[in-house]
C-alpha cells in the first residue's frame, strides 16, 4: 500500500480470506476504510470435526470428489465449464496446505481483539451455505458491529451464485460506488 501511495482501502475477504481480512483490519484499522466479509470464517473459528479429516485427504487425489465438494458449496451454479475450471484450480493448490488451513480455521478467534468502533463492516452470507450457520454469522456481525446481508437460496459463494444482487449490496454499502 505504501508503494502505491494508498492511505485507506476497502478490504474484501471470502471464507478463509475473511479471517485474513479481519486480522488485517484489526491490526491496521487506520488503513481500512470499509471491510467486506463474504461467507467469512466466524469470529470464534470454524473447527472441522475429526471424522471429516480423512475426506479432506481424498480431495488431494480425487477430482470427482473435489468437484462434488465444490458443487455442494455452489448449489445454484449452472455453468458446468466454470465448475470444471474451479476443480482444475483447486487441484493446483499445494496438497500439504489443506490440513494447515483447516487447523488455522479451527484455532481462529478474534472475539477478544475487537474494540468498539471497529471499521464499518458488512457480512454477506448465503442461507444455503453448507459450511456456515446463520447463528455463526449473526454472532460475527454482532461482535464486529457489522451489517449482515443474507442472500436466500445461495451457498458459500454469493458473488458467483447471485452476482448482480451481490454487486448491488456491495455498491449500496460503499455508498453507490
Amino acid at each position: 500500500m505504501d508503494q502505491m501511495n494508498l492511505k485507506k482501502v476497502v478490504v474484501i475477504g471470502h471464507s478463509l480470506g475473511g479471517a485474513v481480512a479481519m486480522l488485517f483490519a484489526l491490526k491496521y484499522p487506520e488503513m481500512v476504510e470499509k471491510l467486506i466479509l463474504v461467507a467469512p470464517c466466524p469470529v470464534d473459528g470454524l473447527p472441522t470435526p475429526t471424522e471429516n479429516l480423512p475426506y479432506l485427504a481424498l480431495y488431494k487425489t480425487s477430482r470427482t470428489l473435489l468437484k462434488r465438494s465444490i458443487r455442494g458449496l455452489l448449489p445454484t451454479l449452472k455453468d458446468k465449464k466454470f465448475l470444471e475450471a474451479l476443480a482444475d484450480d483447486a487441484l493446483k493448490m499445494n496438497p500439504d496446505s489443506i490440513y494447515p488451513h483447516v487447523e488455522e480455521l479451527g484455532k481462529f478467534n478474534v472475539v477478544d481483539l475487537v474494540k468498539n468502533n471497529f471499521v464499518p463492516t458488512i457480512i454477506v452470507f448465503g442461507d444455503m451455505d453448507p459450511l456456515l450457520t446463520y447463528s455463526q454469522m449473526e454472532k460475527t456481525a454482532k461482535t464486529l458491529g457489522a451489517k449482515l446481508a443474507v442472500l436466500n437460496g445461495v451457498g458459500h459463494t454469493p458473488f458467483v451464485e447471485k452476482t448482480d444482487l451481490f454487486v448491488q449490496i456491495i455498491e449500496d454499502f460503499l455508498g453507490g460506488a
